[in-house]
């Protein structure tokens, strides 16, 4: 086993068409949070992320934002670690540890669309 840090990535997320949170206890008897988020890579570019988040924090969040992540197009702002690619069918993603989460603001009014298109184009 190696003693390096793991990588991290962080950044905006949305929750998918098909939302589908699941809340359990990992083989320690720590809450666990599973679900699938996805990375708006341009207009005809996803990438599908799972992601997993255990202990208390990721308990409150899920106490207090449950409906929040059932949402379709809800934007989370998420730092990660332990990255790794997987199959999912025969759709490519990414299996990722949480390290932090929040809910991010949703673009509203008649420029959220050019806002968007902005944002993902360059």
């Amino acid at each position: 086993m190696s003693n390096n840090p793991p990588m991290y990535a962080f950044g905006k997320l949305y929750i998918g068409k098909h939302p589908n949170p699941m809340a359990s206890t990992d083989a320690s008897g720590q809450f666990q949070l599973t679900f699938d988020a996805l990375d708006c890579l341009g207009p005809h570019a996803k990438e599908c992320w799972t992601l997993i988040w255990a202990g208390p924090r990721a308990a409150q969040f899920w106490d207090a934002y449950a409906a929040a992540l059932r949402t379709p197009g809800q934007p989370i702002s998420v730092s990660t670690s332990h990255m790794r690619c997987h199959l999912n069918g025969r759709v490519p993603g990414i299996h990722a540890h949480v390290e932090a989460l929040a809910l991010a603001p949703r673009y509203t009014g008649p420029t959220a669309r050019a806002q968007l298109v902005a944002t993902y184009s360059g």
